[in-house]
This record gives structure tokens, sequence and C-alpha cells, in this order.
């Protein structure tokens, strides 16, 4: 059977796209994709996530869910 390694949220790529949709701080952009920010903190360092957190982060930096992924 294949390895599949963990898919990671890209930390850097997300910290620009803040920068673009003029996010401030990981806890402004928690607030407007509607997540909890310790849970978001985790997985911008590398935590597991639901499909849905991607769509949620996407949709909050105005960006395809790909580009979000390392």
């Amino acid at each position: 059977m294949a390895r599949v390694d963990k898919v990671k949220i890209n930390k850097g790529l997300v910290e620009s796209r803040m920068s673009v949709v003029g996010l401030g701080s990981q806890l402004d952009l928690a607030e407007v994709a509607g997540l909890d920010y310790p849970n978001l903190n985790r997985i911008l360092n590398g935590a597991a996530f639901a499909s849905q957190t991607l769509g949620k982060l996407s949709k909050a930096l105005k960006c395809h869910p790909a580009e979000l992924i390392e």
C-alpha cells in the first residue's frame, strides 16, 4: 500500500493572503472564517483538519482551497 503524507496548510501563503484581504492577525482570520482561534493556530502549525475547515479558510481568504495546501 502506498504511503500518503499528511496534508498541511501553507502557513506562509495564509499569512500572505491575510494581508491581501485586510486581515491583521490570526485572531481576525479565525473570526471571519468562523473558526476557533486555538484550533486555527494548531492547523497553521501542522495539525490535521477537516475539509470543511479548508473551505472556510479559502472563503475567508478569497482563494481556491488547493492554493492553501503545501
